[in-house]
């Protein structure tokens, strides 16, 4: 649409406030048939990410250990275990002892700034992941009962535990396949790597205002 004839629908919109129908809507992207496992950790490798594929279930947990030792993580806020894609992951890290901070927030108001000080002082968190987005590298959770927020946005490491059969090529297929979890959620977040910030210099500084590492494991299914 030419750019005088598109003000113009606009103008005349406000006058009478209705809003102007919008045109055909541009065809969904389309799938790709390359192998999503691959493009995804491709994708993530790219945005400083890390992506790991243990051959089979046993080994996830022990992995996960693994991660938050390497990383000198103490202090761990997770998902409930019954949310995560793998039960006894929790059990695992925490017999391996690291300590759990609870995402219960108090309800009168010093315990709760108390509580959301020592936010402050966990090193790493662990959650599921509801979908990966080969195109991207992309990440997405749903929060909820069980799933805190803070688990993907306070701590400098976050290990996301991921379906290995729950890649699509691209936000918009996922949403497609997946109306109810995208809608039936109070919030939804798109991680694409580590937090990373640039400034005026334009020097890109990672984990200014999130995670600095963030590692993807692909869990196996059956």
């Amino acid at each position: 649409m030419e750019r005088d004839a598109f003000l113009e629908r606009v103008r005349t919109a406000t006058a009478t406030a209705r809003l102007p129908r919008p045109d055909t809507p541009r065809p969904a992207i389309p799938d790709v048939d390359d192998d999503s496992k691959s493009m995804f950790t491709a994708a993530l490798l790219a945005v400083n990410g890390n992506v790991h594929s243990p051959p089979t279930q046993a080994e996830v947990p022990e992995l996960v250990v693994g991660l938050l030792t390497d990383s000198g993580s103490q202090r761990v806020l997770a998902w409930d275990d019954d949310q995560l894609p793998l039960p006894g992951v929790i059990d695992t890290v925490r017999n391996a002892g690291f300590e759990f901070v609870t995402p219960d927030v108090p309800s009168d108001p010093v315990g709760r700034i108390n509580h959301q000080a020592g936010y402050g002082t966990v090193d790493a968190g662990i959650t599921g992941a509801a979908a990966g987005f080969a195109r991207s590298g992309s990440v997405v959770l749903t929060a909820g009962s069980g799933r805190p927020r803070m688990a993907s946005l306070i701590p400098s490491l976050h290990v996301a535990l991921l379906p290995s059969d729950a890649l699509y090529p691209s936000a918009s297929a996922w949403a497609a396949d997946n109306v109810a979890s995208a809608q039936g959620t109070s919030n939804l977040v798109f991680i694409t790597g580590p937090s990373r910030t640039g400034d005026i210099e334009m020097h890109l500084n990672l984990g200014v205002h999130g995670p600095r590492t963030i590692h993807v494991v692909l869990v196996p299914v059956g």
